[in-house]
């Protein structure tokens, strides 16, 4: 039966590939980073506008946001707003 030959024995290629692949990751996982940072900026960009718009033309049922509205929904009792909030 004849053996095949080991892919690891050659140590310093494979651990060359490794480093290469593992820079490559760093590097797709920083643009990543940097994107998803981008797209946070644009949204916080995005929130600010309507909120201001919201401020000078009111009209709340335009726009509601998701936690203005859950915040009306509770009742104004802090001790209620605390249970409720632990229940869930």
């Amino acid at each position: 039966m004849k053996r095949r030959p080991c892919r690891l024995c050659n140590s310093g290629e494979s651990a060359d590939r490794l480093e290469k692949l593992l820079e490559s990751l760093i590097t797709m996982l920083g643009k990543t980073n940097g994107r998803v940072d981008d797209l946070a900026k644009r949204v916080n960009q995005l929130e600010m506008y309507v909120t201001e718009s919201a401020k000078n033309k009111p009209n709340p049922s335009v726009y509601t946001f998701i936690s203005e509205a859950e915040k009306a929904k509770l009742p104004r009792n802090s001790k209620t707003r605390k249970s409720i909030a632990t229940s869930q």
